[in-house]
């Protein structure tokens, strides 16, 4: 019996490890960083959202020049409103 060994073809720098998943290589990143090489810093950190909104990294890849966009979007909570959630009705 063979056993056959695949070696991950990622560079994803400190900040991450090469695994496979659905058969293909991908790179799984330490907490606090994001991209496809886990080469940007986690827009959620800075807790953009506070405490009244749920924070959600957006990672846009432009596939012309194939530039990564970190970006963030605030999910709030019932009756907050705004980018950052910093709006309400009382």
């Amino acid at each position: 019996m063979y056993k056959y060994f695949i070696a991950c073809d990622l560079n994803c720098g400190i900040n991450g490890e090469c695994i496979f998943k659905e058969n293909q290589s991908v790179c799984n990143c330490k907490e606090g960083f994001v991209g496809s090489r886990c080469q940007e810093l986690d827009p959620c950190i800075p807790m953009p959202c506070g405490s009244m909104g749920n924070c959600i990294p957006l990672i846009e890849t432009d596939t012309t020049d194939f530039i990564e966009k970190i970006d963030y979007r605030c999910q709030c909570s019932k009756g907050f409103f705004g980018r950052n959630c910093e709006s309400g009705t009382n």
